[in-house]
C-alpha cells in the first residue's frame, strides 16, 4: 500500500537519507479519505529535520 519496501529503504539509507516508513501507512489512509495536501498525506518521515533541531536525536 505504501510503495516502500525494505530494499528501497536500505537504498535510501545507503545514500544518507533518513527517510522512514513509520507513518507511510497513515499517509496512505489520509490520501484514501481525501486529505491530499498535508504532511500526513505525504506519508514519509524525514528525521533530518528533527536532527537539525535536536542534535543526536536520530541516534
Amino acid at each position: 500500500m505504501t510503495g516502500m519496501s525494505t530494499k528501497w529503504l536500505k537504498a535510501q539509507w545507503a545514500t544518507g537519507s533518513r527517510v522512514t516508513s513509520c507513518n507511510s501507512f497513515a499517509g496512505w489512509v489520509a490520501q484514501a479519505i481525501g486529505i491530499t495536501n498535508s504532511v500526513l498525506s505525504r506519508g514519509t518521515l524525514d528525521i533530518s529535520k528533527a536532527e537539525n533541531e535536536v542534535a543526536g536525536c536520530w541516534t
